[in-house]
């Protein structure tokens, strides 16, 4: 079997690493095996096994390492990780609900405005009738999306 890491660590931080998984919460204990897992060359599944997490949320803590290095490990001042901010609703009870701003245009009113779009709109209906043969849905299908009827 193939092993491939995109993950390559120096000394110093597998040892901060490392001291991470010690002296940390869960949350963060988890990431910190997870990412010495994938240093020392482990595929996804078993990192993911190996860290106490699944695959999905392997790959997202691999990628979030990639891109923002040391600071997945990081924890505020409240005692909470980024992840657990961002899961907390911000209202507490008896809050006001706040009127929604929506933007003074579509994306497609955007998109018509610059001139381009970067797919066709859909059409309504090909034509295609519950009586037709297969072959005669074929063409009708083939005249539309080759534009040669």
């Amino acid at each position: 079997m193939i092993r491939m890491s995109n993950i390559s660590l120096s000394e110093d931080q597998k040892q901060k690493i490392k001291e991470i998984a010690k002296n940390s919460p869960e949350l963060i204990t988890h990431r910190a095996n997870l990412i010495l897992a994938y240093a020392e060359g482990e595929p996804t599944m078993q990192a993911a096994k190996d860290a106490g997490m699944s695959r999905g949320r392997a790959r997202y803590w691999k990628r979030q390492f990639i891109a923002r290095g040391m600071d997945i490990f990081n924890i505020n001042s409240t005692g909470n990780t980024d992840e657990e901010d961002s899961l907390r609703s911000s209202k507490k009870p008896g809050d006001e609900v706040e009127n929604v701003s929506t933007p003074a245009q579509s994306i497609d009113d955007q998109l018509q405005q610059k001139g381009s779009f970067p797919f066709p709109l859909p059409q309504k209906s090909v034509g295609i009738l519950p009586d037709d043969s297969l072959a005669e849905a074929g063409k009708k299908i083939g005249c539309i999306t080759l534009r040669s009827c």
